[in-house]
């Protein structure tokens, strides 16, 4: 259970400083990318409450913390669960295969929007080596 709650911390920790890497992206580029993050207008189930941005929110922290959550279960049978690189790897990844769920969107950026893509899986990269850092300090 104990490595089950530093795996929500690290997941929770990692996504604010996603948020905040983003954010600064979009302010030195202007790109939207940091859009996505709140973006649930292509989930069907949430979809009819897109449009509350707290609903967004807690969208991206639960999506961070299952993240953290599921990469650490899947590196355990390898034995590289205490391996930053791993957490890059598995990171990076998914959020460039996930970025093309935009095409499934109307809010911006598009998916052919590769300077987004580029940000986005960018962010990714940040947020694995964040969560990966800190299961190698927590766990």
């Amino acid at each position: 259970m104990m490595i089950f709650l530093k795996l929500v911390l690290a997941g929770a920790v990692s996504g604010v400083v996603f948020t905040l890497v983003m954010k600064l992206i979009r302010l030195f580029t202007g790109n939207k990318a940091d859009v996505l993050f709140y973006n649930i207008d292509y989930i069907p189930v949430l979809k009819q409450r897109s449009d509350h941005k707290l609903l967004g929110i807690l969208f991206h922290y639960f999506c961070c913390i299952a993240s953290a959550v599921v990469m650490y279960l899947l590196l355990v049978p390898f034995g590289f669960e205490t391996e930053v690189w791993s957490f890059v790897l598995l990171s990076t990844l998914g959020g460039s295969i996930l970025y093309f769920l935009t095409g499934l969107s109307a809010s911006p950026p598009s998916s052919d929007d590769y300077s987004a893509w580029l940000y986005w899986t960018l962010g990714h990269a940040v947020f694995g080596a964040c969560v990966g850092l800190m299961v190698r300090l927590l766990i």
